[in-house]
Protein backbone atom coordinates (compact mmCIF):
# COMPACT_ATOMS: atom_id res chain seq x y z
CA UNK A 1 0.00 0.00 0.00
CA UNK A 2 1.33 3.42 -1.20
CA UNK A 3 1.90 6.18 1.97
CA UNK A 4 -0.56 8.49 2.29
CA UNK A 5 -0.25 11.97 1.57
CA UNK A 6 0.39 14.32 4.52
CA UNK A 7 0.47 17.91 2.75
CA UNK A 8 -1.95 20.22 2.92
CA UNK A 9 -1.19 22.84 0.39
CA UNK A 10 -1.72 21.44 -3.23
CA UNK A 11 1.00 20.26 -5.30
CA UNK A 12 2.21 22.33 -8.15
CA UNK A 13 3.25 26.37 -8.69
CA UNK A 14 0.33 28.55 -7.76
CA UNK A 15 -0.47 31.13 -10.65
CA UNK A 16 -3.56 33.36 -9.42
CA UNK A 17 -2.97 36.45 -10.33
CA UNK A 18 -0.78 35.55 -13.54
CA UNK A 19 -2.60 35.11 -16.44
CA UNK A 20 -3.28 37.41 -19.15
CA UNK A 21 -6.48 39.43 -19.27
CA UNK A 22 -7.35 38.90 -22.71
CA UNK A 23 -6.55 34.96 -22.38
CA UNK A 24 -9.99 33.88 -22.25
CA UNK A 25 -11.47 36.62 -25.25
CA UNK A 26 -8.72 34.87 -27.36
CA UNK A 27 -9.53 31.91 -26.54
CA UNK A 28 -13.20 32.27 -27.12
CA UNK A 29 -12.48 33.85 -30.68
CA UNK A 30 -10.38 30.92 -31.08
CA UNK A 31 -12.74 28.14 -30.60
CA UNK A 32 -15.24 29.96 -32.63
CA UNK A 33 -13.08 30.02 -35.56
CA UNK A 34 -11.60 26.32 -35.38
CA UNK A 35 -14.51 24.93 -34.36
CA UNK A 36 -17.79 26.91 -34.99
CA UNK A 37 -19.13 25.04 -37.15
CA UNK A 38 -19.08 21.90 -35.74
CA UNK A 39 -20.45 23.74 -32.38
CA UNK A 40 -22.96 25.19 -34.37
CA UNK A 41 -23.85 21.59 -35.85
CA UNK A 42 -24.15 19.94 -32.22
CA UNK A 43 -27.47 18.25 -31.49
CA UNK A 44 -26.81 18.90 -27.56
CA UNK A 45 -26.29 22.32 -26.13
CA UNK A 46 -21.92 22.22 -25.77
CA UNK A 47 -20.31 23.94 -22.79
CA UNK A 48 -16.31 24.34 -22.58
CA UNK A 49 -14.90 25.13 -19.51
CA UNK A 50 -11.83 27.07 -19.74
CA UNK A 51 -10.42 26.63 -16.43
CA UNK A 52 -11.61 30.05 -15.65
CA UNK A 53 -10.77 29.43 -11.19
CA UNK A 54 -13.62 31.29 -8.86
CA UNK A 55 -14.54 34.49 -8.63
Amino acid sequence: MPPRATATRPVGTVTRGTTNPNRLRRMDRWIAAVHGAELRRAGDAVAVDLGYGAA
